[in-house]
């Protein structure tokens, strides 16, 4: 994949040209790439130990005053803050780049940019016209958010793996709720 080189953000050559045809290049491509983030597997299930003992721990913590539970709140927090801290600093030095790009990340920004117009065109029952504009903006200002993400959200290193992953099932759910929301302004 040649991507040494792209054009400036802000020109039109990068966003008539080179993204469109480096987004169709990512997705048609057969060869596996890699994330350009390894870490061990065992960062994972440290990383998921540590939210359930802040998730088991908070509750019996805050409600009841555990001492239990306040432990393992603390130490699941302290371990969260340790393995976000890893992350990062396991990223330093390196320069975000188009190889490890977050399309996750890109195509959640533009979903949720299409969401907010819908949801504003619905929830304020504007005229079509009105709420195609509305829809357009949050889908411009969705993109160019998603560009800057895909690319800022690499400073976290291995944990933006998990972010790009995470923000693929978030597409899911916004695109079920775009639907609910036509549905609902098409048979009203």
């Amino acid at each position: 994949m040649q991507t040494d080189a792209p054009p400036k953000l802000l020109s039109i050559e990068f966003h008539t040209r080179f993204f469109p045809a480096f987004l169709w290049r990512r997705f048609r491509s057969k060869e596996q790439r890699g994330s350009g983030f390894h870490s061990p597997f065992e960062l994972y299930i440290v990383l998921a130990v540590c939210i359930v003992l802040v998730a088991l721990g908070a509750p019996s913590a805050l409600s009841q005053g555990s001492i239990g539970g306040w432990i393992a709140c603390g130490l699941g927090a302290a371990g969260l803050i340790a393995m976000i801290i890893h992350s990062v600093a396991s990223s330093w030095g390196r320069r975000p780049s188009y190889e490890d790009f977050l399309a996750g990340c890109f195509f959640f920004f533009v979903t949720l940019g299409l969401t907010a117009g819908i949801f504003t065109s619905s929830l304020n029952h504007y005229p079509f016209y009105l709420s195609l504009l509305i829809c357009i903006a949050g889908l411009v200002i969705g993109y160019i958010i998603g560009i800057l993400a895909g690319l800022g959200l690499q400073y976290l290193g291995w944990l933006a793996v998990i972010f790009n992953g995470l923000a693929f099932l978030a597409i899911i759910g916004m695109v079920v709720l775009d639907l609910v929301l036509l549905s609902g302004a098409i048979f009203t």
